[in-house]
């Protein structure tokens, strides 16, 4: 038996469901952006000219972020005040 007969194509090891060459392809790719990027003098440029636009990004996404949680305090404080609402409304009158 050869090496590839023993490989199974449809393994579940592969990530996001990809053939091997489609994985190696996409790992090809990703490390020519990176190469691209980080190793020659138009990658230095373009990060240059990208970074105070990722940077506002990623400000904007922190301050989503901190009024869903604003918002999710107000929820579990609000639904706390209406539970003990209910519970002091729904009391018997003798305690």
């Amino acid at each position: 038996m050869d090496s590839m007969s023993a490989y199974d194509e449809t393994s579940s090891a592969a990530p996001f469901g990809l053939s091997p060459s489609a994985t190696m392809a996409l790992g090809a790719a990703v490390g020519l952006a990176f190469g691209y990027l980080f190793f020659t003098e138009h990658g230095r440029q373009f990060r240059r000219r990208v970074e105070p636009e990722v940077e506002r990004w990623v400000g904007e996404l922190n301050r989503l972020r901190e009024t869903a949680e604003t918002a999710r305090r107000a929820y579990v404080e609000g639904r706390d005040s209406l539970a003990a609402m209910s519970r002091v409304t729904h009391a018997p009158r003798g305690e």
